[in-house]
């Protein structure tokens, strides 16, 4: 038994107890029942070696909500849209009040499409492929200011570590296996 436990009477240490777990989880950061939330919000990984800050989309919810009610993103912040298996990727920019570019990655990380998106349209950009993995929106013309273009190829590495560090496992999405392997 714990010497802080020691100090309450037998009859008052579980209510104690249960007055430590409830402030506990009222506490930011503390979650006696499960995962905490993650800490790191955004993480750096490059694209064509050019850095950027993206937020990952890896839960439905937050592939739904996207970068909906943003009035703005830095030059070199986006959002990385990860999916659990290759598909025809589509997107909206309902409630999206910037402009926005969308590059749309296969599973080995390289960039085959990039397109533009208009604040508040309603139809949706799909990709050409079917075979997208990977798709990240950045503010309109960045890809072009940058230089990148179709066959350039975001960083596995940064991106994979990037998925562990928000406590998920990158083998949930089809990423290109020789790439993992190099990783490890």
């Amino acid at each position: 038994m714990t010497k802080a436990l020691r100090m309450f009477p037998q009859w008052m240490r579980i209510p104690a107890c249960i007055l430590v777990l409830a402030s506990c989880a009222f506490t930011t950061g503390c979650n006696p029942f499960g995962k905490s939330e993650p800490e790191a919000r955004s993480f750096s990984i490059p694209i064509a070696n050019r850095d950027t800050d993206m937020e990952l989309a890896l839960t439905i919810s937050e592939r739904q909500q996207g970068l909906q009610k943003e009035l703005d993103l830095d030059e070199n912040e986006g959002m990385a849209f990860l999916f659990e298996s290759p598909q025809q990727a589509s997107f909206w920019m309902r409630n999206t009040q910037i402009p926005l570019d969308i590059g749309f990655f296969t599973g080995d990380g390289v960039l085959r499409e990039i397109h533009q998106m208009y604040p508040n349209v309603e139809v949706s950009v799909r990709s050409h492929r079917t075979d997208i993995v990977i798709a990240v929106e950045m503010n309109q013309g960045w890809f072009e200011r940058m230089g990148i273009k179709p066959g350039d190829s975001i960083d596995l590495n940064r991106l994979i570590r990037a998925i562990e560090a928000r406590g998920e496992s990158p083998s949930d999405y089809p990423l290109s296996t020789s790439q993992s392997l190099r990783l490890r």
